[in-house]
């Protein structure tokens, strides 16, 4: 992701004809690219992003009694103390590109935690 600052430049470098930052934003806004501050999300390297795409397209077509079949559990971790970085990082996206990676600001969270586990079975409906 480029800057407007980066793209007047690289432009500016190339054109003929010279265009300021303010030119290039409204362009961008007419495209639909709009300034918002990047989703925070946990670091997952690509091979964690990689298996959860294919776990979710091999269970896609499960059904009601399928998914009742099997027992699941779940976690969660309460951090007592957030160490992170806390600075808002800016972005040009368009609005579907929300959760797109280079729209992202990765964050890594160290601290005391509390960690909460239970498990569950889904019930098939009698409807």
């Amino acid at each position: 992701m480029l800057s407007v600052a980066a793209i007047k430049n690289i432009y500016n470098f190339t054109a003929q004809r010279q265009v300021s930052a303010s030119e290039i934003q409204k362009i961008l806004k007419k495209y639909g690219y709009r300034s918002y501050v990047a989703v925070k999300k946990p670091f997952l390297k690509l091979k964690q992003r990689m298996n959860r795409i294919w776990w979710a397209e091999e269970h896609k077509d499960w059904d009601a009694h399928k998914w009742s079949s099997g027992v699941f559990s779940d976690e969660c971790i309460i951090l007592i103390q957030y160490l992170s970085c806390t600075g808002k990082i800016i972005v040009r996206r368009l609005n579907t590109e929300k959760y797109y990676t280079p729209c992202i600001q990765s964050v890594i969270r160290h601290g005391p935690k509390i960690h909460i586990w239970d498990v569950f079975q889904v019930m098939e409906s009698a409807y």
